[in-house]
């Protein structure tokens, strides 16, 4: 069951509303859910054909660690797991540097003045420019950057990339384009730059040091050359063709050594150059770990660094005894620096990582920071080799030093020139190591499915968005059906009155006056605005419809509310104008008088009077000229040809009409009246409107209350109640008027049947019977 919360804090209980109650809503609102239902539709599909297609297509790529020295942004992440990782590839997928990397490959292929998305911002482009620069030259430069920009934006926009569910490795990426051909190109075109980014990402360590080879290499070829011309032009000038074989032994002892020396730097430099590269990857908020790295100065680090330069140290020292890699003493030294250094690795690693949280942006950078921490080893170990081997080249040297001025000269040529052909050999050998090493480096991305053009679009879906909008404007209608209803603040139902705790006397269905007209044609002249309020007298025309019935039934409720047999006078009024109560007055006094009562209605509405013109009368002489002249009752009260029914019109519209209604000569009348009449109705104005009802409502018997049923304001309701106890009138009740069946709720809804009356007309042969017609309604 569903609840109508009390409007304003008005009702003392909440309105509780059925599914048929509901249903009702809608009956009695259709018009509004249609008009919701037809526009909401209309739109939906106006949108849905007018939107231009969508295509997407989709490729699958796998993303692998495969070893090597790769860049952080390609490296699986120990601390977060692979999931982490791929989620790392899919942002860089969607990443701007992707995106404008795609556009520039567009830009450059043959579709370039073909596909939409270059095409668009072009013309998007040109028209900002005629816009805002009218009759300037286009500057063709900035057109292309405003189009490049548009369409990475728009790339961006289209382009999603999601991790194959239940993998570990696969990312399926789609992209949408204006047609199948694009949304294809696009998608493979993702792909592949991402895949050549990865690639020459994952090539940049080893590629900076292959640039440096190759750039020493070339210096040492010059080098080499120039040794050797100046050693030949030496001897051929000096006239010396050998050293003596002593003098060569040193030589070749001295350039041996030279050589290890110089190798020494070539791999120390490397190093450096790996290391500024690993740094510049790791960004500006980690560029100084180098430094940190070199400045720890926990005791077992520094031991295991002194323990590394001493053992370069001996190793050095074997090497100047002639000694060669192969001995056993020296290759026992070797595998104890190894060690060492792998010790060394790992205890940086523990104590620059190991305080860590994975929030903390180092972490993210692990293998990042473990190569960091390898070559900043590699550099201390290469350092101290080069510290050693310079201290048997300068011992050698001095030796050297000791030759004759012509054997000395000859001595550092030769030297000079054994040193420059061993170190380009050994960097060509290096170069070429480094060139085969950084080929093997073909990344861990790999195309596994390229994308095909789709066969149809994705958007719009036009079958599902008139579903949608037929379904959204039926809600919508009826959203705001009930919400109207929520917000409606007026009386239109039984219940509404008996929250307000107000005595009820009945209801009066709805007069269809339209339907009713036909009945002026069987009075006399009847036409015009005469005929409406002739066909309002449904109690005369039409006594056996369930409208006269309704009176009846409020005739007897007024009948059990005078037990004591005193109610011969009774005000008929309303909280304000236009609710029915000079129509319930006629009709009621008409069921009266049916009774055998004998009636007198009274038109005491001095303000607008309208009882005269039920029944066609001149309203003077009337109620004023008994009041403010010594005219007799009897001269004034007009006799009908309805039994038991007599008029009292309003008489000449006063200037005083609040005052003559309050005098002694008004309450006097009525006393009078009572004496010859069995009751008498007094229609008067509004009872908030003004204050003649309430004047005279202290002078009658009881006051009944009529109100329009979806006008009436509750707090009208309720201010005219409390004007009502003010002045100690006898409230009698509520009458609800104009009572529709869709507004009817709960155990007030009924079915009432209508029969027309159906008049005798000589052209239609009907012997005077009634023609009936039935429609539903509500009772009570």
């Amino acid at each position: 069951m569903n609840e109508i919360q009390p409007q304003s804090g008005i009702f003392a209980e909440e309105r509780t509303l059925s599914i048929a109650d509901y249903l009702r809503i809608v009956r009695r609102r259709w018009w509004l859910i249609v008009l919701c239902f037809i526009m909401i539709s209309a739109g939906t599909a106006f949108y849905t054909l007018n939107q231009d297609p969508v295509f997407q297509a989709a490729s699958t790529i796998m993303v692998q660690e495969d070893g090597g020295m790769q860049s952080v942004l390609f490296d699986q992440n120990a601390l977060f797991g692979k999931q982490d990782e791929i989620n790392d590839q899919v942002y860089l997928l969607k990443s701007r540097s992707i995106a404008e990397h795609v556009i520039q490959e567009v830009m450059r292929s043959d579709y370039s003045k073909t596909l939409p998305i270059i095409k668009n911002g072009v013309e998007l482009a040109l028209e900002a420019h005629h816009e805002n620069y009218e009759g300037q030259p286009v500057d063709t430069v900035r057109i292309m950057q405003q189009a490049r920009a548009y369409a990475v934006g728009k790339l961006r926009a289209g382009l999603t990339a999601d991790p194959v569910i239940d993998t570990n490795y696969f990312i399926e990426i789609r992209v949408k384009g204006s047609s199948p051909f694009e949304a294809a190109y696009l998608t493979n075109l993702v792909a592949t730059i991402y895949q050549n980014q990865d690639q020459i990402l994952s090539q940049g360590e080893i590629r900076e040091v292959v640039d440096f080879l190759e750039e020493q290499l070339s210096k040492k070829e010059l080098d080499l050359k120039s040794s050797e011309e100046e050693l030949k032009s030496f001897q051929e000038k000096e006239n010396i063709a050998d050293l003596s074989g002593d003098t060569q032994e040193l030589i070749n002892q001295l350039a041996e050594f030279e050589t290890l020396y110089n190798s020494a730097l070539t791999d120390l430099k490397a190093y450096e150059k790996r290391l500024e590269y690993l740094n510049q990857q790791l960004g500006i908020q980690k560029k100084n770990l180098q430094n940190n790295i070199a400045q720890i100065s926990n005791p077992l680090i520094l031991k295991l660094r002194d323990e590394l330069a001493e053992i370069e140290r001996k190793a050095s020292s074997f090497l100047s005894q002639d000694v060669s890699e192969d001995n056993p003493n020296l290759k026992k030294l070797r595998s104890r620096q190894e060690t060492i250094k792998e010790r060394l690795i790992t205890e940086t690693k523990k104590l620059v990582l190991g305080g860590l949280t994975p929030n903390d942006p180092m972490a993210h950078a692990q293998q990042l920071v473990s190569q960091v921490i390898e070559a900043e080893t590699e550099i201390r170990t290469l350092k101290a080799r080069s510290v050693a081997l310079k201290g048997i080249v300068d011992t050698y040297s001095k030796k050297l030093e000791k030759l004759p001025a012509k054997t000395l000269r000859l001595a550092r040529l030769a030297r000079t020139k054994s040193v420059d052909e061993k170190l380009y050999y050994m960097m060509k050998e290096k170069y070429e190591e480094s060139r085969i090493s950084m080929a093997g480096q073909i990344g861990k991305v790999r195309i596994i499915d390229r994308a095909v053009e789709p066969g149809s679009p994705i958007s719009p879906k036009k079958r599902q968005n008139l579903m949608l909008g037929m379904l959204f404007g039926l809600g919508l209608g009826f959203a705001i059906a009930i919400s109207l209803e929520y917000l409606d603040k007026t009386v239109r139902t039984v219940e509404d009155i008996e929250r307000l705790n107000l005595p009820f006397v009945g209801t009066i269905p709805h007069i269809d006056v339209e339907s009713s007209g036909g009945l002026s044609s069987l009075l006399p002249n009847g036409n015009g605005k005469n005929a409406d309020f002739q066909a309002r007298m449904i109690a005369l025309n039409r006594p056996k419809s369930p409208i006269s019935e309704a009176y009846r039934i409020i005739r007897t409720n007024l009948q059990y509310s005078q037990a004591d047999g005193n109610l011969k006078t009774i005000l008929i009024t309303s909280p304000g104008p236009g609710e029915g109560k000079s129509t319930t007055t006629i009709n009621l006094g008409i069921t009266l008088a049916n009774m055998g009562l004998k009636t007198l209605i009274i038109d005491a509405d001095l303000r607008r009077p309208v009882v005269h013109n039920f029944f066609k009368f001149d309203k003077k002489p009337g109620l004023t000229n008994l009041l403010a002249t010594e005219s007799a009752a009897d001269d004034v009260i007009k006799t009908l040809d309805i039994d038991n029914l007599h008029i009292l019109t309003s008489g000449v519209m006063p200037p005083n009409p609040s005052e003559l209604l309050g005098s002694v000569r008004m309450r006097n009348l009525l006393e009078s009246l009572k004496s010859q009449f069995d009751i008498i109705l007094l229609d008067s104005p509004p009872i908030i409107a003004v204050t003649d009802a309430l004047i005279v409502a202290s002078e009658v018997d009881g006051v009944l209350l009529i109100n329009k049923s979806g006008k009436s304001q509750i707090e009208g309701v309720k201010r005219a109640d409390q004007l009502l106890k003010t002045a100690r009138a006898r409230f009698l009740g509520v009458v609800l008027n104009d009572v529709r069946a869709e507004n009817m709720y709960g155990s007030y809804y009924y079915y009432y049947s209508n029969q027309y009356y159906y008049g005798e007309s000589s052209t239609q042969g009907n012997n005077g019977k009634y023609q009936k017609r039935h429609k539903k309604r509500k009772v009570s």
